[in-house]
């Protein structure tokens, strides 16, 4: 007897995935003939309309049991005035969120058994808050039918078939997965975004496995000798760590990481001037600059930024630190602030106290941060009808010509490209001869000639995966495919080599690439590099070697001094 679930649903750019009108194919299903032919079992459960991601789960100890961990998006209680779900949308009513289905007959019949009191729905609500659709993985204890746990934003424990939970031990951050050893009651192994945890009690964790399984968002540089290099992690905040030369070029160790300004989907840049200077940009533009110098008040958290807690046990920087708010303010009337979960800004290659914000506008602050005025009012011409609860028509990449002051280029996730050469007063559309619609990943002033500008879009959001990498030598007016030999893929990124024009570095969904050529032929850079997304790298420009950020297997740095 097999059991499955569906979920019907569409992701667009500015939302989550979801139901909408006209779908009715989410539901549970059995199959008595080995998954020949399938029976709806939906009796007692909410219309498929309302279904959003479902677990499942059989008893071990009594086959006839079943449960669910159902995402019913059914309008639920009313929200308090001025209520906003996480993305800073309003919201009048909360949505009915998590719920636990029990079939005692091999799912004929449904019956639900959270959320029989305030409290308890309120408990089962903020369960997965507004991700619902990021989780969906539930368990039954092999030995207790009435012992359920579910897995969301925190693990939690039933021992009443979902009546009331507690708490139950985790990895920090979002669970996934979760295995209970049907031999030993007390050894349960917990994934989550953070890492793998082991309990060999069934109530503590013995600590987080030791394995390079970590999820970098981004990749930035200082110039401090040694230099070291920052980056963001799912769930777990930001960390920087030395990348340490004196020793050798050949024989690179794995190195420890301590935590750094910002959360856990944040950009950052290091004023080249004075390493002690931080600032990032947390989730969806919470931008921040942190001085490491300056001793941080008392109890006040180290770090800053928007975005995920630092993980326990991590070292701090030495010295204090003190961290301030810069997001722009903005007038009276005006939209907030929406920025892009990683959201975009630049120092000026022209003066480290300019730095340039992208959200729905683009930004500009001379003074570090301290004051800030708007360069591009057209970016805000949006389609309202794509104004969802997630931010979409915004800023994805920002470049300033290193051979030009005020020469900018600014990329959206809706595939706007945009350029000025008079620091904002005049911007051009160059969008009209790009592939239409298809986020930017990348663009990126060249440091060698002023009108030459590389970039990168990608289809991932349209399920296209082909390949989109361009240059222009004209400031944008006509592109060239430098794709050349590169795999099919999403490209997240383009770097040009600090000392040899010829030399470019590329990544996509499965690893990092360079070319020798100016783009026209591609090999695989070094060999060890595991086939995994490369979202961000850096090449450090006085060091020369190129420090990757991975999305699931840690930092890999490789020396790109001998490249020619």
């Amino acid at each position: 007897m097999l059991y499955a679930t569906t979920w019907q649903r569409i992701r667009r750019k500015w939302s989550d995935p979801k139901n909408e009108p006209g779908f009715n194919e989410s539901g549970v299903w059995k199959s008595i003939d080995a998954g020949k032919t399938w029976t709806r079992i939906q009796n007692g459960l909410p219309s498929s309309e309302f279904l959003g991601r479902i677990g499942i789960d059989v008893a071990r100890s009594n086959p006839n049991v079943v449960y669910l961990f159902v995402d019913n998006y059914d309008r639920g209680d009313k929200a308090p005035p001025g209520t906003k779900n996480p993305y800073g949308v309003a919201i009048d009513y909360y949505p009915k969120g998590n719920e636990i289905y029990r079939s005692d007959d091999k799912g004929a019949t449904w019956r639900m058994t959270s959320g029989q009191d305030d409290t308890a729905r309120a408990f089962m609500r903020g369960v997965s808050s507004s991700y619902g659709w990021v989780f969906g993985n539930m368990r039954v204890d092999p030995r207790d039918e009435n012992t359920i746990y579910i897995l969301a934003l925190r693990a939690s424990v039933s021992h009443d078939a979902g009546k009331t939970f507690s708490a139950y031990f985790n990895g920090g951050g979002d669970n996934h997965a979760m295995w209970l050893d049907p031999n030993d009651p007390n050894f349960v192994i917990n994934g989550a975004d953070s890492g793998l945890m082991i309990s060999r009690d069934g109530k503590t964790s013995s600590g987080r496995l030791d394995i390079p399984t970590t999820t970098f968002f981004n990749m930035a540089f200082d110039m401090d000798s040694p230099f070291r290099v920052y980056g963001s992690v799912q769930d777990r905040g930001s960390y920087r760590a030395v990348v340490d030369l004196r020793g050798g070029r050949t024989d690179l160790k794995a190195i420890p990481f301590e935590n750094a300004p910002g959360g856990e989907g944040s950009s950052h840049a290091i004023d080249p001037t004075n390493p002690n200077i931080v600032y990032s940009a947390g989730t969806y533009g919470a931008i921040t600059r942190t001085d490491l110098s300056v001793a941080a008040p008392a109890g006040g958290r180290r770090g800053g930024g928007g975005g995920g807690a630092a993980a326990a046990g991590a070292a701090p920087p030495s010295g204090g630190q003190r961290t301030v708010n810069i997001v722009p303010k903005v007038e009276a009337g005006e939209d907030e602030i929406r920025g892009q979960w990683v959201a975009p800004f630049i120092l000026s290659p022209h003066d480290p106290k300019t730095i340039y914000f992208g959200a729905q506008n683009l930004y500009r602050s001379r003074n570090r941060g301290d004051a800030w005025e708007k360069l591009s009012a057209d970016a805000a011409e949006r389609d309202k009808q794509q104004l969802g609860e997630v931010p979409y028509q915004v800023v994805m990449s920002i470049s300033e010509s290193p051979k030009k002051a005020g020469l900018l280029y600014y990329g959206m996730d809706d595939g706007r490209l945009r350029v000025t050469i008079d620091a904002g007063k005049e911007w051009t559309d160059l969008t009209a001869k790009l592939p239409q619609r298809k986020w930017i990943s990348k663009v990126l002033a060249s440091q060698w000639d002023e009108g030459t500008v590389y970039l990168s879009q990608m289809g991932r959001y349209d399920d296209d995966f082909a390949v989109y990498l361009y240059k222009s030598t004209d400031y944008g007016k006509t592109w060239k495919s430098i794709a050349g030999n590169l795999p099919g893929g999403p490209i997240n990124m383009i770097r040009e080599d600090p000392i040899n024009r010829n030399v470019l570095y590329t990544c996509n969904d499965f690893g990092v690439y360079v070319s020798t050529n100016g783009g026209q032929k591609w090999d695989v850079l070094g060999g060890n590099l595991p086939s995994v997304a490369v979202m961000d790298f850096i090449v450090h420009p006085r060091d020369r070697v190129l420090v990757a950020g991975t999305h699931g297997r840690g930092v890999w740095v490789i020396d790109v001094s001998g490249i020619k």
